[in-house]
């Protein structure tokens, strides 16, 4: 394997091709035989950051969001409406762990967390990757299109399995926009409009629960 460390002059023109960003700080290519990574370290913005692969002869690129800084995630739980869930978020260097204690009490139910997305998702990624590692609960990975707090989000529900990593591919048309758990009238979701995503737990089901999760890819596919 060798490694090509390429100055900022020579690099920017390659990242606008691949990405579009202008606020790129650094890139550096690995060049191996059959795949280039480019590790784009952005600037001093709080979220996910980006890793695109590019797989020689293959039928997908996929970009990758690292999602083992805990400091990017926010929790959001039943407390803002006088409920009692808790829930964090670690990490080790591959992988984070949303995790807590969900309470029925003081009409609460719900618990999550969500993170902003530094960087738009090329128009030619049509599909979301995540690798999970569950309790056999149901969670909800939750998408929105704006920095809003409190607003609609798009759904999509996923199963578990107890101790077991399940990977998921879903489509934009998989989501549903829902706010406070019911559906609601908004636009079809667009993977490039993604302002935050992460996951909640509302199964009903009060007691512990743990959700691992790998880095977050978007995947484009050639059909």
């Amino acid at each position: 394997t060798e490694i090509y460390t390429l100055s900022l002059h020579d690099a920017l023109p390659i990242c606008l091709a691949k990405t579009g960003n202008t606020k790129v700080s650094r890139l550096f290519c690995a060049a191996t035989t059959n795949t280039l990574i480019m590790a784009l370290t952005m600037g001093a913005t709080l979220g996910l950051t980006m890793t695109t692969s590019y797989q020689a002869n293959a039928a997908e690129q996929a970009i990758s969001f690292n999602v083992t800084t805990p400091a990017i995630w926010r929790t959001v739980n039943d407390t803002v409406m006088g409920g009692i869930s808790q829930s964090t978020v670690t990490a080790d260097a591959t992988t984070a762990t949303f995790s807590g204690e969900l309470s029925l009490e003081r009409n609460g139910g719900f618990a999550s967390i969500r993170t902003q997305m530094t960087q738009a998702v090329p128009s030619t990624h049509n599909l979301i990757r995540i690798a999970v590692k569950g309790d056999s609960r149901q969670y909800q990975l939750r998408i929105r299109t704006d920095e809003q707090w409190d607003s609609y989000a798009y759904s999509k529900p996923f199963n578990t399995e107890n101790n077991q990593w399940v990977e998921l591919e879903f489509k934009a048309e998989d989501f549903t926009p829902l706010y406070r758990g019911r559906e609601v009238d908004a636009p079809a979701l667009n993977f490039r409009q993604i302002k935050q995503i992460g996951f909640l737990l509302a199964d009903k089901q009060p007691g512990k629960f743990a959700l691992t999760f790998k880095d977050i890819e978007f995947i484009a596919v050639q059909e």
